[in-house]
């Protein structure tokens, strides 16, 4: 008698998906073409108005590894919900669906799947205008100390705070569930939990993760009150790994006050978000001795930081602006 063996299910892809015809094929392929039957792809079209469900389906038809879940518009961290509720893996990952994974994505990551590590992390390529650019941690891959993690983790410099290029423990995510009271940073606001309850953390110094920049994409889009509601999420998070002992530093919410400096002056808005405005600067005078002290803050921002207490920010910044055409300084 032949007993038919159930298939364990070591990977969940999760690709949320929302008007992206254009690059959709381009991202399923790039997944199918290289995984094996212990892997699941799923594809949650959150009411698209334009073919990506059409085309999700046609994936779905050909290879038996897709599910494809529609549900009405209700944004990415809904889509990213639902899909959570459908994962059978024991690890997630999550793509994009305008973004693509390289060819030895699967291959690279499946070796360390089964040494049973809680998150994995690895290099990504970052696309923009044409010109593709690869971020890197470290030079090796190794063991990372989850203190190390975590601190670079808030800093957001060399380590991002991305679900693209992390593969979790499908654990790691119990009863955390993407905010969907907001549509910016909704990641970045639960990544730090998640990562949290990680107990071992490996660091894989290969990119194996195409992100595509779009200027007309939902994070790239100015809008002031989801720019001033990303601090807030981001003091958030500072807290809480601070009420939990977790050694971190402030330049990663204080880095986000500056942002939001920079954005309103150069759209000439310091009247219109006179109140935000304030409270950003009052916030980095605050604590402008702590910045200036700190050896992970480089003389850049600083500077920038210096110029904001002494409150001569504003008009150097108009005369940079001016004269570089609304430029970064």
């Amino acid at each position: 008698m032949c007993v038919l063996r159930e298939v364990v299910v070591l990977l969940s892809i999760i690709v949320p998906v929302y008007n992206t015809e254009l690059f959709l094929c381009r991202c399923l392929i790039s997944l199918v073409k290289q995984i094996d039957k212990n892997v699941e792809i799923i594809c949650i079209d959150d009411g698209s108005s334009d073919n990506s469900g059409i085309i999700c389906n046609e994936f779905a038809e050909k290879y038996d590894c897709v599910k494809v879940y529609h549900k009405p518009n209700e944004g990415v961290s809904s889509a990213r919900n639902m899909a959570l509720s459908h994962a059978s893996g024991k690890y997630i990952a999550w793509v994009d669906s305008d973004d693509y994974v390289a060819d030895e994505w699967y291959q690279s990551l499946k070796p360390l799947l089964k040494r049973d590590i809680d998150l994995i992390f690895f290099e990504h390529y970052r696309i923009e205008n044409g010109i593709l650019r690869q971020m890197r941690y470290d030079k090796d891959s190794k063991m990372i100390d989850k203190n190390k993690f975590i601190y670079d983790l808030v800093m957001d410099t060399k380590l991002r705070n991305y679900l693209c290029d992390k593969v979790f423990k499908r654990s790691l995510f119990e009863r955390i569930l993407f905010p969907t009271d907001i549509s910016l940073m909704e990641d970045y606001s639960i990544l730090h939990k998640v990562c949290y309850r990680a107990e071992t953390i490996y660091y894989l110094a290969k990119p194996l993760y195409f992100y595509v920049i779009r200027n007309d994409s939902i994070s790239h889009a100015t809008d002031f009150q989801k720019q001033f509601q990303g601090i807030k999420i981001a003091k958030m998070r500072y807290d809480w790994l601070s009420e939990r002992h977790m050694k971190i530093s402030r330049f990663g919410y204080m880095k986000h006050c500056m942002d939001f400096l920079i954005s309103v002056l150069r759209q000439g808005k310091e009247n219109t978000w006179k109140k935000e405005f304030i409270a950003c600067r009052r916030e980095i005078c605050k604590y402008i001795g702590v910045l200036l002290l700190s050896q992970d803050i480089s003389i850049k921002y600083k500077v920038k930081y210096c110029m904001v207490y002494l409150n001569i920010w504003q008009p150097i910044c108009k005369i940079w602006f001016k004269v570089h055409g609304g430029g970064y300084i």
